[in-house]
């Protein structure tokens, strides 16, 4: 083999060692318990995971009781429900039913496993978020006014509905920071590009962080910043960043599709979507989120 060649092959084996992840060697596990298509996972502060998955035809939520290694299904109806997410200091899930205008939010109580309308308001609602003390709730809501998705909000306390964004385009998946002040969420223009955004609670003008994000995000336990999914150099790329927009840092990335992570407040560990042949299934990391 020629000098020339020899300084070549080296040059592109450094670049590629370059190029890997930071924490390429983090191992995952794959949780093969769980049923077909799993997503959507939600973390509660005592450690049990929430998600949706397919059955039958229809989206159904469960909950994985770690402790027992069991697998619960919750009697949310014949209809399909999506998005599950943990009520703060409360035993008790809060999911949505119906597509499109026919959206609507419940709250389910674990314990005697009944249901009711979150928000008793006429509006097309889903994917729900909480601050810690539960007395507020964001929520994708369909605006008559723009006939577009934008984030509400709605004050239990003072039975308050208010509109936090007017964008032109749809806004998604809005998530309160730990600790109740900002709320990250999806903006989907005229692009078709999904960019991620944060308003404070009260509204103002919302901030962009960064776009081409794929699915939901979260936010670290210490509400600095912020995890999403991305594509990057043709790589499904799981990143953190802070939530002013800077330090980005990859955590993780794989050739098949990645969506949704979320931290377990317990080990810090972080699960997220993962799709291959046979569907999506969750993973989670092993080491625990820096």
């Amino acid at each position: 083999m020629s000098r020339p060649i020899l300084f070549l092959l080296l040059f592109l084996l450094q670049a590629e060692m370059l190029y890997q992840p930071q924490d390429k060697e983090i191992s995952y596990i794959h949780q093969q318990v769980f049923p077909a298509n799993p997503m959507y996972p939600a973390w509660s502060k005592q450690g049990q995971l929430a998600f949706q998955s397919a059955e039958k035809g229809k989206e159904h939520i469960f909950i994985y009781d770690h402790g027992k290694n069991a697998i619960i299904p919750l009697p949310t109806g014949n209809t399909s429900s999506f998005h599950p997410v943990w009520v703060p200091s409360r035993n008790a899930i809060v999911y949505d039913t119906g597509t499109g205008k026919n959206s609507r939010l419940f709250y389910m109580d674990l314990k005697t496993m009944r249901k009711k309308l979150l928000i008793p308001r006429p509006i097309a609602c889903r994917e729900a978020s909480f601050t810690p003390s539960r007395h507020l709730v964001a929520f994708s809501g369909f605006d008559d006014r723009t006939q577009r998705w934008q984030i509400f909000t709605y004050d239990f306390i003072y039975d308050n509905l208010n509109r936090l964004t007017n964008q032109n385009g749809d806004c998604s998946f809005p998530v309160f920071s730990p600790d109740g002040k900002r709320i990250a969420y999806l903006f989907r223009g005229n692009d078709h590009r999904n960019t991620l955004k944060i308003v404070n609670w009260y509204g103002d003008t919302p901030e962009t962080i960064t776009d081409n994000i794929l699915g939901k995000v979260s936010w670290s336990p210490d509400g600095w910043n912020i995890l999403f999914v991305t594509l990057k150099n043709g790589f499904f790329s799981l990143s953190s960043i802070q939530y002013d927009g800077t330090q980005e840092r990859e955590i993780y990335h794989s050739s098949q599709p990645l969506c949704c992570p979320v931290v377990n407040p317990v080990s810090h560990q972080i699960t997220f979507d993962k799709k291959t042949k046979n569907g999506f299934h969750l993973e989670t990391l092993m080491k625990p989120l820096e």
